[in-house]
């Protein structure tokens, strides 16, 4: 597991721990707020390091059996729009998970520390979770990793 409760490990590119942080949480608009900053902070510190058009994978979660078309549809949209180099495809349909124990996700990490990618692109931030202490454990996770999230629909629309 990654996170400990109420507590978040904020990691620095290459995922070496730099703190461990009390949780803030994060509730209603201002909390979205919050984690939409965090997480487009570490996008634009990527991107801005990164020369060409960023890797990703798109991401996303269904339920089990669940038809991803849709969601992946709106994730490959903003990639699209974006400009952002589509190289892997990963859907996890496990839903009622934590992050850590889904293997779509798994590979997605593999892949940036392998550098085959530099970030995600999700349809929302429910394809990571829609706990909003995961959903930032995970977010740094990824930038730990030397990645970002991409979104679809940002926090504050889901």
């Amino acid at each position: 597991m990654h996170s400990v409760p109420n507590l978040i490990l904020d990691l620095v590119p290459g995922g070496r721990q730099s703190s461990v942080l009390p949780w803030q949480g994060a509730h209603g608009l201002e909390g979205a707020r919050r984690l939409r900053s965090l997480r487009e902070g570490y996008l634009r510190s990527v991107i801005a390091e990164i020369g060409g058009r960023p890797k990703i994978a798109l991401y996303v979660l269904v339920k089990t059996g669940g038809d991803p078309a849709e969601r992946l549809a709106m994730a490959q949209s903003h990639a699209d729009r974006e400009g952002f180099d589509v190289v892997h495809c990963l859907v996890d349909d496990t839903w009622m998970t934590e992050p850590s124990a889904r293997p779509g996700l798994a590979r997605a990490y593999a892949a940036l520390r392998l550098g085959e990618i530099h970030g995600l692109v999700a349809a929302s931030r429910v394809d990571v979770s829609s706990s909003d202490q995961l959903y930032e454990q995970e977010v740094r996770l990824l930038h730990g990793a030397g990645g970002f999230l991409a979104l679809a629909l940002d926090e504050c629309r889901l």
